[in-house]
């Protein structure tokens, strides 16, 4: 009874053998790569719930399909159960039913008997079945498993680990047979999608037909070779026109690619040619090409999924793939046009990693060179499999009785990679495994595909028949701030409105038509100016007709296009209504493109009659012989600017270069104005300046001669009084010595008044000519000139916080100015702080102030003030104006007067800010050395002896800058007046004279 009942066990291992392996060569055989279009998956789930019952002699077997939601299980395929639960019954997917409980705990569950289990609260449908005990397997991964696997009974069983071991490898081959199948939907998309891209993207493709002659031709092809579709279709393969040449590794050494193709029926690949198109330009091409057959658009034929049938069926034609390789830029973007048949193999080994059996596809995979590998260790016949995935994998499997699939690749000779499906038992390793080289490459392939795709800068999409999306690169999100997953799925109209989505359909449909220019509405709810081109795309007859579209931002173009012609109708009413004067723009050839302007009217000449003229048509030869190098600077580059004589009007003239937007002068322009009024005003003017320089000259003159012949009686008259005042004072009672003394101290304060007058009227005249002056050497001879007064009045000097002892050099700044006069300014400015002080020693500070290109010297002090409110303050630098009577402080009242002048002569000017009482601060400003260039041509003033005069001389020399006869100013020669023969004016006018 013993041997009766172990020869039963050992019968049903052998049976439940035999159904792993069925079920195992039938799941490798499921459509997808090349299986049988015959095996489906769910008629290989009915067979293996019907073959599993019958091996465990169970009363119900099932497989159970997780819904979407993940919430409930829907009775897949089973065995035992009423037809109308197949298809249609669900169960919870919770921990509380049966299946749901599997799941969670990540391991198969047996039940002996469903009541009195624990695990289990919620027997549903299980019950009203009388289900009572069972094994229940889960499909798929632990992450995200597919369903579950039972197999139940009716009455209390006791499954052993046999039939567990059994049911868990069933469900495991079910796992890959499902893997399997959505993997090969998920390729088939893929290449469905990749077909259509390859079909659009910028690849040419070209057919020819047996007899050599091109059939088709699309328009990438045609801008490649530079020809017209029509022209293209009258050639040959080996017509001569192509002027073709071989290049790089392939070349034509092994003949045309067509007659490689024709003559061997095998395809050629990355075949270099250079290909001449028709303006003599030489395009460097890859060309592949590959055979078609007959059946190859035949999908259901059997003879186009079988590759080894190749050699009985007939060429019908060559289909050749070109891609301008010039630059080396662009990337291969046509896959095969057929794959090799994925072979199914299988190996067996004993737990000592013996080869047990080896089928004949499995040898011709793994042993090519024919030799027996039964009864030979793996690892030795394969040592590059030795700690690699294979080892790693197989071993797991063995160690935890545990079905694996995985992939991995086994180096040369082998060079393949290989999909593994291993199923342990007790005695070994049962190993099904079929080459995917073929289906890596392409996946490969459509990955450097996708690259391309969202690489592209523009928005590349596609929707199928009803408008929805189906693909989006990352440019198209970008462009309209929805996220890929926000896209996929939605319809077109929540980017576009239906105008532009009928718009797009009718270009669809007809490829002669322009780009579509229209908006786009973002998420954020802009709008954004697109360019879009659309073509459609007819598949198979599961996805119906779909539609590609590039998409381009042109926002910027846009805004471009739109300151473009702002800027032409500015321009053009410009020149149309340029005031007083003309324009005209010119190019290379001298010729006058566009003119306009009021004068035009003014001197009788029509815009007409001048564009499209030349200044040799134009002008009479001599005054076009003077035009023609300003045009031809302008059009180099150059600017001028000059004057000319025509049509009765003096005009101004600019040659300009006009540039666009990369720098590159493209045109001239000349600008003239009318400045006929402007030359006879000018003409006025400077009759008025030497009428008033001549005036100015004469008036210093006389006050130099009043002062200068003054001078002679005014010593005679003071002589004699004190004359008098020497032999008579004794005999003169009070009243006569009185007034001796006034008349003596008459004359005295007029000679000082005329010695200041005489000194005024030579400020401009005898001044020295300008140079660099450092102020703080000014300042030091000043004080040194002034040291018996500081030390009388215990008078302190601070500049910039430094004593006058202690001064640096750099505490003031150097100016351009006249030493002498500069020196005769901060005397009397510093003799006027010390004299005005009545409480105290006097305290004066000088600073300097650097604003722009002058300095601002500032010297204050603690005297008495001045109260600049009054009328009186406002003319302190008058000349003889005083604010003090003689009994309260002497001197003539022309200090300040000539501080002004000196100041002016330096081109600044000069102000006092004060409060009664609180002291006075003089601010004047002085040219910097080392800022307005014109400085020199300032300090020139003084050499010429007139400064006012010089000045309007080089602004007339100004004036007419550029002119064909330019203005000049003669320089006057400096006048030793005081015939000292120094040139200078003699500073005979002491510190302690001038007052404020």
């Amino acid at each position: 009874m013993a041997t009766s009942d172990h020869t039963a066990e050992l019968d049903a291992r052998v049976r439940q053998q035999e159904v792993v392996a069925e079920i195992g060569q039938r799941a490798l055989k499921l459509p997808g790569e090349s299986g049988d279009e015959n095996e489906t998956l769910d008629r290989l789930l009915t067979d293996a719930v019907d073959a599993v019952g019958d091996a465990l002699s169970s009363d119900y077997a099932v497989v159970l399909e997780r819904c979407p939601t993940g919430e409930e299980f829907l009775f897949r395929q089973g065995v035992g159960w009423p037809s109308e639960v197949v298809g249609t019954q669900t169960i919870a997917a919770d921990r509380q039913t049966l299946p749901g409980y599997t799941l969670a705990a990540g391991e198969p569950v047996v039940v002996e008997n469903l009541e009195t289990d624990a695990r289990v609260s919620d027997f549903g449908v299980l019950r009203e079945y009388g289900v009572v005990s069972g094994v229940t397997v889960g499909i798929g991964s632990a992450e995200d498993p597919w369903g579950a696997f039972g197999v139940y009974a009716t009455a209390e069983r006791t499954f052993t680990e046999h039939d567990v071991s059994f049911v868990r490898n069933v469900a495991g081959l079910l796992t890959a047979a499902i893997e399997n199948e959505q993997a090969g939907q998920q390729i088939r998309e893929a290449e469905t999608v990749t077909d259509r891209i390859v079909e659009t993207s910028p690849v040419g493709i070209v057919v020819v037909d047996t007899d050599g002659e091109v059939s088709f031709v699309n328009e990438r092809a045609q801008a490649l070779l530079g020809r017209p579709r029509a022209e293209l279709l009258t050639f040959a393969a080996d017509d001569p026109r192509w002027q073709r040449t071989g290049g790089g590794r392939s070349g034509v050494d092994g003949g045309l690619p067509f007659e490689r193709v024709v003559g061997t029926g095998e395809p050629v690949f990355d075949v270099e040619l250079t290909v001449s198109r028709p303006g003599g330009e030489q395009v460097y091409l890859s060309v592949n090409g590959a055979p078609l057959r007959d059946g190859d658009v035949a999908d259901d034929s059997e003879t186009a999924s079988d590759p080894n049938t190749d050699a009985d069926r007939t060429v019908t034609g060559v289909v050749f793939t070109l891609e301008d390789v010039t630059d080396r830029k662009r990337l291969e973007s046509e896959l095969e046009t057929t794959f090799d048949r994925i072979t199914d193999a299988f190996f067996g080994l004993d737990s000592t990693w013996n080869f047990t059996y080896v089928n004949e596809q499995a040898a011709t995979l793994i042993a090519p060179d024919g030799r027996e590998l039964v009864g030979k260790n793996i690892w030795e016949e394969f040592p590059e499999a030795v700690d690699s995935t294979f080892e790693t994998e197989y071993r797991t499997a063995m160690e935890n009785q545990e079905t694996t699939s995985f992939e991995a690749y086994y180096p040369a000779p082998l060079d393949s990679w290989f999909e593994v499906n291993a199923y342990p038992s007790e005695s070994g390793l049962s190993v099904y495994f079929r080459d995917i080289t073929d289906r890596k490459e392409r996946e490969w392939e459509l990955e450097e595909y996708e690259e391309v795709i969202e690489a592209v800068n523009d928005g590349i999409y596609v929707l199928d028949e009803e408008g929805r999306f189906t693909m989006v690169n990352d440019a198209y999100t970008e462009l309209t701030g929805y996220s890929r997953e926000e896209l996929l799925g939605s319809h077109s109209s929540i980017v576009v409105d239906e105008d532009v989505q009928r718009q797009a359909r009718e270009r669809a449909n007809d490829p002669t038509t322009s780009a579509l220019e229209a908006e786009v509405e973002t998420a954020a709810g802009e709008r954004v100016p697109v360019e879009a081109t659309v073509t459609t795309l007819t598949a198979g007859e599961t996805t119906g007709e779909e539609r590609i579209g590039v998409v381009r931002d042109i926002t910027e173009r846009k805004r471009n296009r739109r300151k473009l012609e702002e800027s032409e109708r500015r321009y053009r009413t410009l020149v149309e209504h340029f005031p007083n004067g003309a324009v005209g723009l010119f190019d290379e050839e001298l010729q006058y493109t566009v003119v306009g302007g009021e004068m035009l009217d003014e001197v009788g000449v029509e815009t007409e009659a001048v564009v499209g003229t030349t200044i040799w048509e134009r002008y009479p030869e001599a005054f076009a012989a003077r035009l023609e190098p300003k045009f031809r600077a302008a059009l180099a580059g150059e600017t001028n600017s000059f004057e000319f004589e025509y049509h009765g009007h003096h005009w101004h003239a600019y040659t300009v270069p006009v540039e666009d937007r990369t720098g590159e002068v493209f045109a001239g322009l000349i600008m003239l104005q009318d400045v006929t009024e402007q030359r006879r005003n000018r003409r006025k003017l400077e009759e008025t300046v030497r009428k008033l320089e001549a005036s100015n000259e004469r008036l210093e003159q006389f006050a130099y001669a009043a002062s200068h012949d003054l001078q002679e009686p005014l010593r005679m008259v003071s002589s004699y009084l004190r004359l008098i005042e020497r032999r008579y004072g004794d005999e003169l009672d009070e009243d006569g010595e009185e007034f001796l003394a006034f008349a003596v101290d008459g004359a005295d304060r007029m000679r000082e008044m005329i010695d200041g007058l005489l000194t005024y009227s030579r400020i401009e005249t005898q001044g020295a000519p300008f140079e660099p002056v450092d102020l703080d050497d000014v300042l030091e001879n000043v004080i040194s000139d002034l040291q018996i007064r500081i030390a009388e009045t215990n008078a302190e000097i601070v500049v910039d916080g430094e004593r006058n002892g202690e001064a640096k050099r750099e505490s003031l700044p150097r100016v351009h100015g006249d030493p002498n006069q500069l020196r005769q300014l901060f005397q009397n400015l510093l003799s006027n702080a010390i004299t005005y002080v009545e409480d105290g020693p006097p305290r004066i500070r000088v600073s300097a102030e650097k604003r722009e290109t002058t300095w601002v010297i500032a010297i204050q002090d603690n005297g008495i003030g001045i109260d600049t409110d009054t009328d009186d303050a406002e003319r302190i630098f008058d000349v003889f104006h005083r604010l003090h009577g003689l009994e309260e402080y002497s001197g003539a009242g022309i200090g300040l007067a000539l501080c002004q002048r000196i100041v002016e002569r330096h081109g600044g000017e000069i102000w006092v800010d004060s409060e009664p009482g609180a002291g006075a601060t003089f601010s004047m400003t002085l040219p910097a050395v080392d800022g307005d260039g014109d400085r020199d041509r300032d300090g020139d003033e003084g050499a010429n002896g007139d400064g006012d005069r010089d000045r309007e001389t080089k602004a007339k020399t100004n004036i007419d800058a550029d002119t064909d006869t330019e203005t000049t100013g003669d320089a006057d020669a400096v006048r030793d007046e005081d015939g000292d023969g120094d040139g200078a004016v003699d500073r005979d006018v002491s510190a302690e004279d001038d007052n404020e």
